[in-house]
């Protein structure tokens, strides 16, 4: 007599596999997807009048072609385009329906569907300038943070030429100068009365600083859901190995002050904030490098960046670095 139950089923090893050639399909679509729409926001905003308005080299482009059309193998010549994707094809069909952008029949030029319209007066009104901005700074995040404000149109961030790194203040322009108003008055309201900052700690009353970290607390801390996936801001892909038992509060502390700063940077000891700062400043040249953003990037990047460590001879440590390989 013959044990069906240790003949393993082909039929269900079929369908797993089925299932997970559906998902990775599914992945490839959304990569895509979102590859032409970061195509297409790129090349608006170079034929964009904003931009036009103050990229000397762009306008002079299309002022020297036929009929205004530009080759679209001159748009891969930019680093932006190089980090998005060099395939000429692609990009025709990521600005197929764009309201600002029109494809030639051949799909190789692209113009501007409107002329460029006369220089606005009021840019000075609908700029801010920004300032204390840190190494790692880049344009999309200066956009998603003054976003809340209103509609950014431009934004611009000097560099040094000598090193490629940013200043330290930069320059967001609105649609609107009610939009510019509201940011100065976000600006100015952080500089009187400091910047709000939700600590995430665990709830441990047995240690030395707990009354002071309780001091410090502007209102009563909540618990973090074990919801693994409410746990990242990288669409569910991080998530601490074992939250309940760290027992992970949510503590409002009451601004920036000289107390606050002192207690979150001496809870660990200096060789540790040495070498967290060490891998921080590693980590985000490393990501400037290669056009990503250190503050918000996703797995595959930081997997990438081990990746490289251990190709130049790195030596993975166990314990907590084993996370990311792990998740």
């Amino acid at each position: 007599m013959i044990d069906t139950e240790k003949i393993p089923s082909g039929g269900n090893a079929a369908c797993a596999n089925l299932s997970e050639k559906k998902e990775n399909e599914k992945k490839k679509r959304s990569r895509v997807k979102q590859l032409l729409a970061d195509v297409k926001k790129q090349v608006e905003f170079w034929f964009s009048d904003v931009n036009l308005h103050k990229d000397k080299f762009m306008k002079n482009i299309i002022e020297q072609s036929r009929d205004g059309y530009i080759d679209i193998s001159v748009l891969t010549s930019f680093n932006r385009m190089k980090f998005f994707t060099t395939d000429v094809k692609l990009i025709a069909r990521a600005l197929k329906n764009s309201p600002i952008v029109e494809v030639n029949l051949e799909g190789t030029h692209v113009r501007r569907k409107n002329p460029l319209g006369e220089s606005p007066k009021d840019v000075d009104s609908r700029t801010v300038y920004v300032e204390l901005l840190p190494k790692t700074v880049t344009h999309v995040w200066l956009e998603r943070v003054f976003s809340k404000c209103g509609n950014v149109v431009y934004v611009s961030i000097p560099r040094y030429k000598s090193t490629g790194h940013p200043k330290g203040f930069g320059f967001v322009e609105f649609e609107t100068e009610e939009q510019a108003q509201k940011a100065i008055e976000v600006i100015e309201r952080v500089r009187k009365s400091g910047c709000p900052v939700l600590l995430i700690a665990p709830f441990w009353k047995s240690r030395l600083r707990f009354p002071e970290l309780v001091q410090m607390t502007g209102e009563v801390p909540w618990p973090v859901p074990l919801r693994k996936d409410l746990l990242t801001q990288a669409k569910g892909t991080i998530w601490h190995l074992r939250p309940d038992l760290w027992a992970l509060h949510v503590w409002p502390l009451n601004g920036y002050e000289d107390k606050v700063l002192n207690t979150i940077t001496e809870a660990r000891a200096p060789s540790t904030r040495r070498l967290n700062a060490l891998k921080w400043s590693v980590f985000s040249s490393w990501c400037l490098d290669k056009h990503f953003e250190p503050i918000s990037c996703e797995v595959p990047v930081m997997l990438s960046f081990l990746q490289e460590l251990l190709d130049a001879g790195m030596t993975p440590r166990p314990g907590q670095d084993s996370v990311l390989s792990e998740h």
